[in-house]
């Protein structure tokens, strides 16, 4: 929300007095500002509005013209009085302008001007297009001496006796200055400033921060809360886990703590051994039957042999059948090389028995 101009006032009032007072209407507005001139050094001053103090912004002076400015945030609403009082008598001129969407304000800026300057301008303020500058250029002289070249006039106390005040306004991004002209410029002259900061970029930033830092801090408060859940967990097993150890012991000396008598016990016992002694029994028939298995496979692996080992004697046998026969069919067939062989061989055997 940029800052508005609200409302105006100004206080015509004759030489040499001590106080002033005149109304101002603050309705929709929620910051007051008023800048006052004397003729000659006032001594201490206050303003009030409603009874309400206002802050002294900033004082200047030159040779025997003298200004003030003063604040106020959140004035009440309405129709109101600023009252402002001061130590010795002078004479006055003053004016009073209120402003909405202000959000804070500057640091206020001031100068005096030497008196053969007929244009003079605040020194440069930065503002964004939410901001406003608004000051006041005092002149110990009466009638309507002062224009606003740049910017905008607000208020002006006019035809009040050497004292006049008049107050202007300016907008604009970058360096924004408020300048006024003097229709005397042998006299001295003042000025002073300040920035009325709105709404916008800064509320939205902090809007934002807020939003931000929120889920910074619930972030931990969750991490924890989950850190706390897992914890829980993690020594609930170990419990847990005694829990049925205990159950299982207390079941187990349960048991004992039944067999009443001695001879209960001698029975359990003697079930126990016997149990152990047909676990033993089962495992030796099994080893007695993996020996006997193991046995015969043996043998039957050695009659399988034997029967290799004969069928391949059978098989020379059948050979030399064979060719024995082929043999006896060539003999048959009258082949004379083999009836010439045999006939030597028979002749040989013949001889032999002979000798």
């Amino acid at each position: 929300m940029a800052v508005a101009f609200g409302h105006a006032s100004d206080a015509q009032q004759g030489p040499s007095i001590t106080s002033k007072s005149w109304a101002h209407d603050c309705t929709g507005d929620n910051y007051l500002v008023v800048i006052i001139t004397h003729r000659n050094n006032p001594g201490a001053i206050t303003c009030t509005y409603n009874g309400v103090a206002m802050t002294l912004l900033a004082s200047e002076s030159a040779s025997f013209n003298w200004e003030s400015m003063f604040g106020l945030a959140s004035p009440a609403s309405g129709s109101n009085n600023i009252a402002a009082s001061w130590a010795s008598a002078t004479n006055v001129g003053a004016v009073g302008m209120s402003f909405s969407g202000v959000t804070s304000i500057g640091t206020a800026i001031k100068a005096s001007v030497a008196g053969s300057t007929s244009n003079f301008s605040t020194t440069s303020e930065t503002l964004t297009a939410n901001d406003m500058l608004v000051g006041g250029a005092g002149v110990p002289d009466s009638g309507t001496p002062l224009t606003v070249v740049a910017g905008t006039q607000r208020a002006e106390n006019g035809a009040i006796t050497d004292a006049t005040t008049n107050g202007a306004t300016n907008t604009g991004t970058g360096g924004v200055v408020i300048t006024w002209n003097y229709n005397s410029a042998g006299d001295p002259k003042t000025w002073i400033a300040v920035k009325l900061v709105g709404a916008g970029a800064y509320s939205t930033t902090l809007s934002e921060s807020k939003t931000v830092t929120d889920d910074l801090l619930a972030a931990p408060a969750r991490t924890l809360s989950e850190s706390k859940t897992a914890t829980d967990d993690l020594l609930a097993a170990p419990a847990r886990v005694l829990s049925e150890s205990k159950t299982a012991t207390d079941t187990f000396a349960s048991a004992f703590l039944r067999l009443a008598t001695f001879s209960e016990l001698v029975v359990a016992l003697d079930t126990l051994i016997r149990s152990g002694v047909r676990v033993i029994s089962n495992s030796v028939t099994a080893t007695a039957t993996f020996v006997q298995e193991s046995v015969r496979s043996l043998v039957e692996a050695i009659t399988a042999t034997d029967l290799f080992v004969t069928a391949l004697a059978f098989g020379r046998v059948l050979t030399e059948s064979v060719s024995a026969n082929d043999t006896i069919k060539k003999l048959l067939n009258g082949s004379s090389t083999i009836w010439t062989d045999l006939t030597k061989t028979v002749s040989s055997w013949i001889n032999r028995e002979k000798l």
